[in-house]
């Protein structure tokens, strides 16, 4: 028994916070978005990713694969700005600093690339259209 309890496993990547049972933060408030695409959803996504950026956990202590490249280019989305400065409590408001979230987006997709190279083809042209079409 001794030998099986020091073979604790600790995850990769930090996922959220449990919200219920096996399932994180991250895949309610993404779920929840992606379904109801509701100012609310969007501000409750943006706390999870920001603690997700922000807090990184697991074995890595990086953010996830893709979550920088997500968050990054739901911040480039026209007018999330003002949905979240609209829609957020004041909790959330205390807890997202940034107010340029265009400029935030652009550094968040390079930080995607930075941590995973490999994801740059991808990534790269996104940069480039949103820099195209710059508020």
């Amino acid at each position: 028994m001794t030998l099986f309890s020091s073979c604790v496993s600790e995850r990769l990547y930090y996922w959220g916070s449990v919200a219920s049972g096996d399932v994180y933060e991250y895949d309610e408030a993404a779920y929840a978005y992606y379904d109801k695409q509701s100012p609310q959803a969007i501000c409750d996504l943006i706390m999870v990713y920001e603690d997700m950026v922000n807090n990184p956990g697991g074995s890595r202590q990086v953010p996830p694969p893709g979550v920088c490249a997500e968050y990054g280019y739901l911040l480039l989305t026209p007018d999330i700005d003002q949905i979240f400065a609209s829609t957020a409590t004041p909790r959330q408001r205390k807890m997202m600093s940034r107010t340029d979230f265009y400029q935030y987006g652009l550094e968040l997709m390079q930080k995607e690339i930075e941590l995973y190279p490999e994801s740059a083809q991808f990534i790269k042209p996104l940069v480039d259209r949103a820099k195209e079409r710059k508020p």
